[in-house]
């Protein structure tokens, strides 16, 4: 490389935080937390069902805090929750494969099952090609218990 190239590199350094390393000795923090976002919020009624309403990116991070949530809920004694994905920007494979063991939970533990609601275009390419859009159907076709349909978009 030649004096006054700039290149690029991730270094993760000590505090393996991700950072942007310039030839010239400029170091740049990534602000990667920012874009990789969680939340959950779960609305609990006095009668019907729990709606969860899930927010940002679902990945292997965060994976352990959704499958907290949502097996809480079943242990309680719910047997069906609702899962709001409408504001969900990305689900990896860690994040389908815990819908997936979620609702196989809720189905064994009571008769109960685990219903995806509202999924964006690229969350539901992952659902499909992972074979969840059959495993959950009533969900995904729009089959929202009544109870919910008007929680859903609360």
């Amino acid at each position: 490389m030649q004096a006054g190239q700039l290149a690029t590199s991730v270094d993760t350094g000590s505090s393996q935080r991700p950072v942007v390393v310039l030839q010239r000795g400029l170091r740049v923090t990534a602000r990667l937390q920012a874009l990789r976002t969680f939340e959950m919020s779960i609305d609990v009624p006095n009668q019907g069902h729990p709606v969860v309403k899930l927010r940002g990116e679902i990945d292997q991070a965060n994976v352990p805090k959704l499958e907290r949530g949502l097996n809480a809920l079943g242990e309680a004694g719910w047997s069906t929750i609702l899962v709001d994905l409408s504001n969900t920007a990305f689900l990896d494979l860690s994040g389908a494969r815990a819908l997936a063991d979620v609702h196989a939970h809720l189905r064994q533990m009571a008769g109960g099952c685990l219903i995806l609601s509202s999924p964006p275009a690229n969350v539901s390419r992952l659902l499909s090609f992972t074979g969840l859009d059959r495993l959950l159907a009533p969900s995904m076709d729009g089959q929202v218990p009544p109870d919910l349909r008007e929680r859903i978009s609360a």
